[in-house]
């Protein structure tokens, strides 16, 4: 991983310049959260696959920098907005925007960064890589509230939930790869293939970060095992819903429902019951989305893409 991000340096940094100006602002609270962000960036999985996927179609360009800026400002954007709705108050081990100022603070600040992001692309005639953002951004909404309406539902099928993450993650992670073929005028064919790719990396990258949520050795910067706390059913959950012992179930469906508050002594062993009965099947899944995305790009150099998001989804 480290090799690959120094071959691209030149071209992070870049992107870098790029982002910070869409946060520049003359209001002092702006620049304040602004540089509370700047500091905790994640691995910015979604910038890179732009890169890449511009590298595989022939070279990466100005308009990729911007494009990959856009993305990552754009996803920023959105991570405001879910502690605000996940009443979260960690991220990347440091303290989120709503719980060091407040949610209406969050908000804004991400109603801002969009904002600059549309004017951006507006000023750069970028309207192609705009259609697709905005698209991402619909149905990132639409995934949100569908998880919502879904909460404490111990019912939910495995359909739904994979509907839930290709809206609220997938959709961003193919706006990232197609923009990337965008911004080097490559063919609609090659577009909706690394938009197909890119689906299918997203929805691999979410189940992983699903799975991560309970691991009790995994380091993700966020509480652990919030989505049973947030009464989601994740797919570790709604396989063991169908695998585990019936009082194991039994026990699920009631932290699910919200029925009852567990110890963190039974909490610890209902998941641990989970991984050792559903692990394996989640990492098959992982793998198989995976494989479908270098299928869908066997025919372009994509080595250095599919190491980053092996890397990415591996504990």
């Amino acid at each position: 991983m480290t090799t690959l991000i120094n071959s691209l340096k030149p071209h992070i940094e870049a992107v870098d310049k790029q982002f910070v100006a869409l946060f520049q602002s003359a209001n002092p609270i702006m620049n304040e959260v602004a540089t509370h962000l700047l500091n905790v960036r994640g691995k910015q999985i979604r910038m890179l696959m732009t890169l890449l996927s511009a590298e595989a179609l022939g070279g990466i360009t100005d308009a990729t920098h911007r494009s990959a800026a856009l993305i990552e400002a754009l996803h920023l954007s959105t991570l405001l907005h879910d502690d605000v709705i996940d009443h979260a108050t960690m991220r990347r081990h440091q303290t989120t925007v709503n719980a060091r100022w407040d949610n209406a603070t969050a908000i804004l600040t991400g109603d801002f960064i969009y904002a600059r992001c549309l004017q951006t692309a507006l000023q750069y005639k970028d309207y192609n890589a705009m259609e697709h953002i905005s698209k991402a951004v619909t149905e990132m909404s639409d995934g949100e509230l569908l998880q919502k309406y879904h909460t404490k539902d111990f019912t939910m099928t495995e359909a739904v939930y994979m509907d839930i993450i290709r809206k609220k993650t997938a959709a961003l992670f193919a706006a990232s790869c197609v923009c990337g073929a965008i911004s080097v005028n490559a063919t609609m064919q090659s577009q909706r293939q690394f938009y197909n790719a890119g689906l299918q990396l997203g929805i691999a990258f979410q189940i992983y970060d699903d799975l991560l949520d309970i691991m009790p050795e995994a380091h993700t910067g966020k509480i652990k095992d919030n989505d049973l706390r947030e009464h989601k059913m994740t797919l570790p959950f709604i396989h063991f819903a169908q695998h585990g012992t019936s009082q194991q179930r039994q026990l699920l469906e009631k932290l699910i429902h919200g029925d009852i508050s567990a110890t963190d002594t039974d909490r610890a062993a209902l998941l641990q019951a989970v991984l050792l009965t559903s692990e394996g099947y989640v990492r098959q899944r992982i793998q198989n989305h995976i494989e479908q995305a270098k299928t869908i790009l066997i025919n372009y150099p994509k080595e250095r893409l599919c190491m980053l998001f092996e890397f990415s989804c591996r504990s």
